[in-house]
């Protein structure tokens, strides 16, 4: 499946562990987006002021992520 949403490229995608079906990117746009592989377009779209260059879901929740962004930002 192709997945449309970033507009730069996309620096790292993480699986949700405890929700298989999710999935996390990050990218050059300035975006954090959470995907469902269902859908070809974004559920959740986060933008931030710098180029987002990694992202990690929490080990201890399903529903908590963190992004770094280009400054070093968390």
């Amino acid at each position: 499946m192709t997945y449309k949403g970033h507009n730069l490229p996309v620096y790292n995608v993480n699986w949700n562990k405890n929700h298989t079906s999710t999935f996390i990117s990050c990218s050059a746009d300035f975006t954090v987006k959470i995907w469902h592989v269902e859908k070809s377009t974004p559920v959740m779209n986060f933008t931030l002021d710098s180029s987002v260059v990694d992202v990690q879901w929490s080990p201890l929740s399903s529903l908590i992520f963190a992004a770094i962004d280009s400054t070093g930002q968390i």
